[in-house]
């Protein structure tokens, strides 16, 4: 009888959240918001792999800490954050101690981020497999972003992800030049701007926005080591300013578009917050329109629900088993769509958002 509601959810919520995506995708205006789960078919670790084994490479320790989850130990709610600033800070007192036994420091902070950059791409790189693989989340957005840069009217606005690498750029520019013509074009800092023409066709490539710095594996001139959003330190700092390139970019994103969440687990507590701010906003100003005395109440509550709900995020079944996420979520204008798996339910489900022009309504 426990499991009822959940059994309900998966059935019925779904479907109208999928309704509502094929149809607010097909008339445009869409983000990709992605994470780190467009890039794990490819051999990329996953933060938890990550952590761990950044933390056998600066500390030479195989066991991690219990504060990290190790034994069995409930890992704290910013363990990878934490550990992240703390191999950094291991780093850096390594670079200061040499640099007071040769007679300066100055340098030593600036050196210990680039040496943890440096390893830090390494380690995410270590596994990768280049190449083509039909029918992985990576493939289906690299062919879907291919086709809606070749329309003239795209439906997708821009690409924001929260990954470091760049295989969505590798991907989606095969075939292509990245630097003369391509078809999806990083912006990581502030100073970059979109590239407007220049693209695949004589058009605009699509913009993607990394929020979290750029760590291509062959490093090129766009590549921003220093604009890393790793440690609890970089978090703050990249959301403490109002308008830093963090923030503007995703507040203007869930202002003019749909953002459509894939890869990504809503654990992020800053993405939440990012999700909290806009919602509070949002609420505030729609009961100031609609909740003021002397104006009707009927139903108000259910339309700012509705009008709020232009969010989206993508997961399977096995991806929030207890539904707090999805509950937390929908207070937060966005409507979670439960798929099957990935591979091809995905793959059906992004061919019927973004039909080929040729099937187009």
């Amino acid at each position: 009888m426990a499991n009822r509601p959940n059994r309900h959810y998966l059935r019925s919520l779904p479907q109208n959240a999928r309704r509502a995506l094929v149809r607010d995708a097909r008339r445009g205006g869409v983000t990709l918001v992605l994470g780190a789960g467009v890039s794990l078919s490819r051999g990329l670790r996953s933060w938890p792999d990550l952590v761990r084994a950044m933390w056998r490479r600066v500390t030479g320790d195989e066991r991690l800490p219990d504060w990290m989850g190790a034994g069995g130990a409930k890992p704290h709610p910013l363990a990878y954050q934490m550990v992240f600033e703390e191999l950094e800070h291991a780093l850096r007192a390594e670079e200061i101690k040499a640099a007071r036994d040769n007679g300066g420091e100055l340098e030593a902070a600036e050196r210990a981020s680039e040496r943890f950059a440096a390893l830090l791409a390494q380690e995410l790189y270590r596994d990768f497999a280049d190449g083509p693989r039909s029918g992985d989340t990576l493939d289906v957005l690299a062919r879907l972003l291919r086709q809606e840069q070749a329309s003239p009217t795209p439906r997708i606005e821009r690409v924001i992800t929260f990954n470091a690498d760049d295989l969505l750029e590798i991907e989606a520019n095969r075939g292509h030049s990245y630097q003369s013509a391509p078809v999806v074009w990083a912006v990581p800092r502030a100073s970059f701007h979109p590239r407007r023409g220049g693209g695949a066709g004589g058009r605009s490539p699509i913009q993607v926005y990394h929020l979290h710095g750029y760590l291509p594996n062959v490093r090129n001139r766009r590549a921003s080591p220093d604009t890393l959003v790793f440690t609890d330190a970089q978090y703050w700092r990249s959301l403490a300013n109002p308008a830093s390139f963090a923030n503007r970019v995703f507040a203007g994103a869930l202002q003019d578009s749909h953002c459509v969440f894939i890869g990504l687990s809503m654990e992020d507590v800053n993405l939440m917050r990012w999700l909290g701010l806009r919602h509070v906003e949002f609420e505030d100003d729609f009961l100031a329109r609609y909740g003021a005395p002397g104006t009707s109440t009927k139903n108000v509550w259910e339309n700012l629900r509705d009008n709020a709900n232009r969010h989206f995020w993508i997961t399977t079944e096995g991806g929030d088993p207890s539904r707090i996420i999805a509950s937390h979520l929908e207070r937060r204008g966005v409507r979670t769509l439960v798929l099957e798996g990935w591979g091809a339910p995905f793959e059906e489900l992004i061919e019927e958002c973004f039909p080929a022009p040729a099937a187009a309504d």
